[in-house]
C-alpha cells in the first residue's frame, strides 16, 4: 500500500509542478502536508496514522500528541520527510479520552486531527 501511495503522490506532484510552471504559481510547502485520520478510531491498543511532509519543508518535523482537554504534550515522535509514511501509535500510558495529534514543524502546527482511546 505504501508503494502505491508513493507512486500516487509522485504522479500528483509532477502534474502540480507542470501546472505551477505554466501559471507561475508559488507553492506553499506547509499546505502540502498531509495528515490522515487514524485507523482504527476509536482504539484500545494501537492505531495507524498516515502522513506526508515534503522534503522541502525546513525544520524539525514532529507528531505531537496531547489530551484535548489539557494543553500539555504527552508524546513527541520524530517524522520522516519526503515519503508517505504510516506510523503506529500505542495507547500504552494513555487513558480513555479524546486526544489531538498534530504535525508540528519549527513550533508551528501544520495539521491536526483527533483520536479516541477506549480501554
Amino acid at each position: 500500500m505504501i508503494d502505491s501511495l508513493s507512486l500516487l503522490v509522485k504522479n500528483h506532484e509532477e502534474r502540480i509542478a507542470r501546472v505551477e510552471a505554466q501559471n507561475n504559481i508559488i507553492r506553499n510547502e506547509s499546505a502540502d502536508v498531509i495528515l490522515e485520520q487514524n485507523n482504527p478510531n476509536p482504539f484500545a491498543e494501537t492505531t495507524t496514522i498516515t502522513y506526508y511532509v515534503p522534503e522541502t519543508v525546513t525544520g524539525t518535523t514532529e507528531l505531537v500528541i496531547s489530551h484535548s482537554a489539557r494543553n500539555e504534550v504527552l508524546r513527541t515522535i520524530q517524522l520522516t520527510k519526503g515519503t508517505p509514511t504510516q506510523l503506529t501509535v500505542s495507547a500504552n500510558g494513555l487513558t480513555t479520552g479524546v486526544y489531538v495529534y498534530s504535525i508540528v514543524v519549527a513550533n508551528k502546527v501544520l495539521a491536526s486531527k483527533k483520536f479516541i482511546i477506549i480501554k
